[in-house]
């Protein structure tokens, strides 16, 4: 929860610390591979959003529509790092 609410606040090197420690304690958890991504990219650090939502993706553990999101990101930052 710590993570979610400083990524809430605004405090994204606090979430980033945080899901890289809970992806750490468990990599098998698509929603902290998902917030990972969410803060890196918010946090304009592509190649570890990419990363992060790429692995959620593979877990197939979150909502269709969620999985569409990320993988809406993930075209969008491809793009951003090919042009």
């Amino acid at each position: 929860f710590r993570a979610a609410l400083a990524q809430e606040q605004g405090r994204l090197a606090q979430a980033m610390s945080d899901y890289h420690q809970l992806v750490a304690q468990d990599s098998q958890n698509a929603r902290w591979w998902l917030g990972l991504g969410i803060v890196a990219d918010k946090q304009n650090q592509t190649r570890v959003a990419q990363a992060a939502y790429q692995q959620a993706l593979t877990l197939k553990q979150l909502a269709p529509s969620v999985q569409q999101y990320m993988s809406s990101r993930l075209a969008s930052l491809q793009e951003l790092h090919n042009g």
